[in-house]
């Protein structure tokens, strides 16, 4: 059983399933993809070996938390002898499949850094296979499958998949656990390090936003794709893509009259050319006849 208290766990979540971070930088309870889903981390109730992920300093410190303001974000902040380093926690809202993101940031001096990660499905008591896939390591148990990517180096040892780190001042290293049903591919790589808000109309006639995710994914490495361009663009203030000002009121011009003086709809039979009040617009011009008259 883990000896640390109640009040020294955080919680974070996605609001479909949470994970608790204990103060010393372990998550010991994360039930994947829901919250009524068996735990893959469940040392809450038990010890390491009935899994959890641990990112702390190699040597230990002294840790300061906080959320960032209106987030769920956990900012966890270590001091020990070499610096001091911060690490970032949350799950962002998801798209198709839920993510645990861990960010180590150098703050002072270079900190080794250790990352212990022990998967075991079913609140503990399923082991899973593991293998490497284009970087990325694969844990697949019956159903459950997890995918756990970083820049860092990792190696398995002892049925955990360990990385060992220095973390430089100013330096950011992420660690993404991502969870998809086994039978699928694996899922696409996000940016841990972007995660933007939107407000995007709500479907019908009324003119109402709802707050909405943009996971920007790395499916084309190699490509920018549209909506990754014109973000871009709007954070480096390029307006090159988008419509200036003169040009909408322009439209706007042509549109408005339309809008307050059109007439009454004519109604025509489905399937017809329609209805013969069109006729009288075409004509004068010769631009086209319809063939059946």
């Amino acid at each position: 059983m883990s000896d640390a208290r109640i009040e020294d766990y955080a919680l974070i979540g996605d609001l479909q399933t949470a994970a608790l971070v204990e103060r010393g930088g372990s998550i010991d309870w994360l039930c994947f993809p829901r919250f009524d889903s068996g735990a893959c981390f469940a040392g809450l109730l038990g010890d390491t070996d009935n899994g959890r992920w641990l990112v702390a300093p190699v040597d230990g410190g002294t840790t300061q938390r906080r959320y960032l303001h209106d987030t769920f974000v956990l900012e966890t902040t270590w001091e020990c002898q070499e610096g001091s380093v911060r690490v970032l926690d949350f799950m962002p809202p998801r798209g198709k499949a839920p993510d645990v993101v861990r960010i180590i940031e150098g703050l002072k001096g270079s900190v080794r850094m250790r990352s212990e990660l022990v998967i075991r499905f079913d609140y503990g008591k399923i082991v899973p296979w593991v293998r490497r896939a284009d970087g990325a390591r694969i844990a697949i148990a019956g159903p459950d499958g997890l995918c756990f990517r970083t820049p860092a180096p990792t190696r398995g040892e002892n049925m955990r998949t360990i990385s060992e780190l220095i973390v430089e001042e100013g330096e950011r290293v992420p660690f993404v656990l991502t969870w998809f049903p086994s039978h699928e591919d694996r899922p696409a790589k996000i940016d841990p390090e972007i995660a933007l808000a939107a407000r995007v109309k709500r479907a019908g006639e009324e003119f109402v936003g709802d707050q909405r995710e943009l996971s920007l994914l790395n499916g084309h490495p190699n490509e920018e794709q549209p909506y990754e361009r014109l973000i871009g663009d709007a954070l480096v203030g390029d307006g090159a893509l988008f419509t200036r000002e003169d040009t909408v009121e322009a439209a706007w011009a042509v549109v408005d009259p339309v809008l307050e003086n059109h007439g009454s709809a004519h109604p025509y039979p489905p399937g017809s050319w329609g209805p013969k009040q069109a006729n009288s617009l075409i004509t004068p011009h010769e631009s086209w006849h319809n063939p059946v008259l």
